[in-house]
């Protein structure tokens, strides 16, 4: 999944270095990734040996991405349940009545290009995001709770034509306000950044030097968590109907 990018970009980065050789993948790997290791000792209670061949030495796991999961839900007939962290699009709302699409149907998997885009950049400076991306939305929100208080009481005395004109003039003001800019903006900035990272990272594995490498500043690379390091899926599994095999 998209989350576990970095994980396999600082193994891609030690074997390019290192080949197959045990003893250089440990000794690059605590010149290059020290705030990993660290991390992982510190939240997941591991010794730094276990956590270096854990993580760069050992056979790994295979992480597909998450179509690749749903699509085998639905060849063995396995319907979504839930997921951490939550996969829902939101711009799909399914009604009591009905369920309009399975997430496990293929048509919506494009429907995930956001959550997967927020997992494989996902770090601890996502503490900030509010106070340093989205201060637009405060007045955006404001605006909206007025379009909606507009009609959120409706009686015979007051249920007249002005409260659809001040509504229409609320919305008028949400959409003048370009509300969905910040959103544009944060996730083409964050993956621009990232697409800087590589870059650069790559030019300087190309040179061998490992002082090089070690002295890259990243913007959005190796910082914090990672990226969403684990997504954990619940299907359901059908039942078959009477004679079928």
């Amino acid at each position: 999944m998209s989350g576990g990018f970095q994980r396999n970009l600082q193994r891609a980065i030690l074997y390019g270095l290192a080949g197959d050789d045990e003893d250089q993948i440990v000794h690059y790997a605590r010149l290059l990734f020290p705030e990993h290791i660290e991390r992982s000792v510190r939240f997941g209670k591991r010794s730094e040996d276990a956590v270096i061949y854990d993580t760069y030495v050992n056979p790994k796991i295979k992480a597909p991405v998450i179509q690749d999961l749903l699509k085998i839900f639905a060849e063995n007939r396995i319907s979504f349940f839930s997921s951490y962290p939550m996969l829902a699009p939101f711009v799909l709302t399914d009604s009591f009545r009905s369920v309009q699409y399975k997430m496990e149907d293929s048509r919506v998997y494009p429907l995930f290009l956001p959550n997967q885009i927020a997992w494989l950049l996902a770090g601890d400076s996502d503490n900030g995001v509010v106070n340093s991306h989205f201060e637009q939305w405060e007045q955006c929100s404001l605006v909206f709770n007025s379009f909606l208080h507009n009609l959120a009481d409706v009686t015979p005395e007051k249920g007249d034509i002005s409260l659809l004109e001040r509504a229409r003039e609320q919305l008028g003001t949400l959409l003048a306000e370009d509300f969905t800019r910040p959103l544009v903006d944060f996730l083409k900035g964050r993956l621009g950044g990232f697409h800087q990272d590589l870059e650069n990272l790559i030019d300087a594995i190309r040179t061998r030097d490992v002082a090089k490498i070690k002295a890259l500043d990243y913007k959005c690379f190796m910082r914090g968590s990672c990226g969403v390091g684990h997504m954990y899926l619940v299907g359901v599994k059908e039942e078959k109907s009477p004679g079928e095999s």
